[in-house]
């Protein structure tokens, strides 16, 4: 008799395993990875931006997120006017800009373009060419390394 039910239940288990599983896993969300930037100036970050992505691009397709994503100012941001200093900001000192699964840069000077969206929102980015300047110059781990679809090896 106890054999009966054990049987039963195994029974009853593998049917609904069989039909809630399939609905179960095509409910499921696409996995994201968390893909952080920082610019920081001696130690402290100015600029920041996070963003998403499905973790397939390796360091090289990350590396040119700088170049797409507008990045915001944090409280330790130095004092900027727009209206006297214009869109271009150059910052001095001790500077790094990380990007987490793409690597980063260490600099001693680095020159921001500023923008209002319509929104009144202000964001910052990099100018056209610096992030394609920087590849060579970049730091990456020998993990990120080893995701990489299509090494440059040469210029």
């Amino acid at each position: 008799m106890n054999r009966h039910r054990i049987w039963i239940f195994l029974a009853f288990l593998s049917i609904s395993s069989a039909f809630c599983l399939p609905i179960l896993l095509a409910g499921s969300p696409t996995p994201m990875r968390a893909v952080k930037i920082e610019i920081s100036l001696d130690g402290k970050t100015i600029l920041k931006r996070g963003y998403g992505d499905d973790g397939h691009p390796d360091p090289d397709e990350v590396w040119g997120y700088l170049d797409e994503l507008g990045m915001i100012a944090t409280d330790d941001f130095p004092e900027f006017d727009p209206e006297k200093d214009g869109n271009e900001f150059v910052i001095n000192g001790d500077i790094q800009v990380k990007i987490s699964y793409g690597g980063q840069v260490n600099l001693e000077q680095l020159a921001l373009n500023f923008r209002e969206d319509v929104e009144r929102e202000r964001h910052w980015s990099l100018p056209d060419g610096w992030v394609e300047g920087q590849f060579r110059k970049r730091l990456i781990s020998r993990r990120l390394a080893a995701r990489l679809n299509n090494p440059r090896l040469e210029d």
